[in-house]
């Protein structure tokens, strides 16, 4: 395995008066064209499963005019031995919050929603506080550093159903409905939250964006190999000698290639895009 790296991982950040949100402030310096260019250069794929490039589907819904835009964290982490959303969620949520803002802005949403696994009990404490703290601050809810953005974030528990990590049922469930998959088309991108335009990245995903918009973190994007950059948590469990959430060099790019060539042909089918 590759030597672990250390991007994702780190020191835990609880403290919101200790985050310097270099990520989002960068961000709102470059404008949206720019952020989701960054973000579709760097060649960052979704860490949901997927493997949809983020940067395809934030440009795929800033160009959809509608009067109101979602943006959906999906943090219902149902995998057997998968842990690594839960980590992020608890050790180091400021920088999931910053994930969220930076994909906001990109799309053009003002409201957005985390939804967390209802079993992450701890999870779902330490970001309830998170988001306590940033709207205490003025980091939600408010015009943020004196730009034209603000966001307003609300946390859904989920309800313990594993299907509800499907993004479409998850969107079913926090409508209050039944969480049962949607038919695609229409993407959630077109006609997601209260049939509005939404954007539903997976926790890891949204991190991986803050980290490639912090400007002191240029190496992120350089990491890996083509069609795949940046780092990957890997979850290790069971009778291993070393057990454990590990970051290493993005290298596996099979599965995600093939899944990423078949989305975009059907979005752009459904969506017309040249």
């Amino acid at each position: 395995m590759s030597k672990e790296k250390f991007y994702l991982k780190g020191d835990q950040l609880l403290d919101i008066s200790d985050y310097n949100f270099k990520s989002i402030k960068n961000a709102l310096k470059l404008g949206r064209e720019k952020t989701i260019q960054k973000i579709k250069d760097s060649e960052l794929k979704g860490r949901g499963g997927a493997g949809f490039p983020t940067g395809i589907k934030w440009e795929m819904a800033a160009n959809i005019e509608a009067q109101e835009k979602f943006l959906v964290c999906n943090g219902d982490e149902g995998e057997p031995g998968t842990f690594k959303d839960r980590y992020l969620l608890e050790e180091r949520p400021l920088k999931v919050l910053e994930g969220i803002m930076l994909a906001a802005y990109a799309v053009g949403a003002d409201k957005a929603y985390i939804y967390i696994r209802g079993e992450y009990s701890k999870a779902i404490d330490v970001f309830s506080k998170i988001i306590e703290a940033a709207e205490k601050e003025k980091i939600l809810n408010e015009y943020l550093f004196n730009s034209d953005f603000k966001l307003e974030l609300k946390l859904v528990r989920g309800a313990g159903a594993y299907v509800c990590g499907d993004e479409t049922s998850l969107l079913n469930s926090i409508e209050g409905k039944r969480g049962r998959s949607r038919i695609k088309p229409p993407y959630p991108i077109e006609k997601g939250l209260y049939n509005q335009p939404t954007v539903v990245n997976n926790v890891e995903s949204l991190c991986c964006a803050a980290e490639i918009l912090n400007p002191e973190s240029e190496e992120f994007s350089s990491l890996g190999i083509e069609g795949s950059r940046g780092t990957k948590l890997l979850c290790l469990s069971g009778d291993l000698n070393k057990p454990g959430l590990y970051e290493v060099e993005h290298h596996f790019t099979t599965f995600y290639h093939a899944a990423s060539l078949n989305e975009i042909k059907l979005c752009k089918q459904s969506f017309k895009f040249p």
